[in-house]
């Protein structure tokens, strides 16, 4: 039964994906206007989650200023992370994406339409060039949400943190907010198609300013964040174990 719910699940997502991705895409060919941030928060994301079941809780949003561009750099559990984020974070979220997603029917026309960045790892030279373009991005007021591990977990831990975000955060020389997301593993684990519904938690941590980080390697400050990361995760852990206790 679970699989008859899922493929109507992973239809309506590709349906409100096609919709919400080809209204991004007219509205900028023929009208020259990007109404991805408000079409993207306000529709698509919040489709998404009513769609699959799943709620969203959010901790520590008084770690952010609206007002101030910076780099949200979270784990990545599964394909849930993108919609959650996007309605759990009051600013407009830009992404450095692989370069793959480009040639990705309906959803990579309107990330190019979007004016999203793609990478491509297996080219250095081209790579660097993805990440001065970013950099441009965020001086622009643009807020940018990283994964750093690269690719969703396999097991739900959190894994290692590549260095070309950090590389990005010195090139930018703004604020660095850590992000620990749970739960997302739970709603549709790594190679599955199965869609579970359930609550989304998301733990921001303090920002990371520029002059915090300056003097460090990207591979230096990768490994620093990945800790924190993993310690606002613990946190998420140790209040849902004391929320369980209490209720017995």
């Amino acid at each position: 039964m679970w699989i008859v719910i899922s493929l109507i699940q992973i239809f309506l997502i590709f349906l409100t994906t096609v919709v919400f991705g080809g209204m991004v895409v007219v509205t900028k060919f023929f009208f020259g206007v990007r109404n991805y941030p408000y079409l993207v928060k306000n529709a698509w994301a919040p489709c998404i989650l009513k769609v699959s079941g799943v709620k969203i809780k959010v901790n520590g949003h008084e770690n952010i200023n609206d007002n101030e561009p910076c780099i949200f750099v979270a784990n990545h559990q599964s394909h849930f992370d993108i919609p959650s984020l996007i309605s759990g974070l009051s600013p407009t979220l830009f992404f450095i994406a692989k370069k793959e997603l480009k040639k990705v029917p309906f959803l990579g026309w309107a990330m190019t339409s979007a004016g999203l960045i793609f990478i491509d790892r297996s080219n250095k030279d081209r790579a660097i060039e993805s990440l001065t373009e970013a950099a441009k991005l965020i001086k622009n007021g643009k807020s940018i949400l990283s994964f750093p591990e690269g690719t969703r977990s396999k097991n739900g831990e959190i894994g290692s943190f590549k260095r070309g975000t950090f590389i990005l955060a010195k090139q930018a020389e703004v604020k660095i907010i850590p992000i620990a997301i749970s739960g997302s593993y739970h709603v549709n684990p790594s190679n599955s198609i199965r869609i579970k519904s359930g609550v989304v938690s998301i733990n921001i941590g303090k920002a990371i300013g520029f002059d915090a980080y300056k003097d460090f390697s990207p591979d230096a400050i990768a490994t620093q964040i990945q800790q924190q990361i993993i310690e606002l995760s613990r946190e998420q852990t140790n209040q849902k174990e004391l929320v369980k206790n209490l209720q017995f």
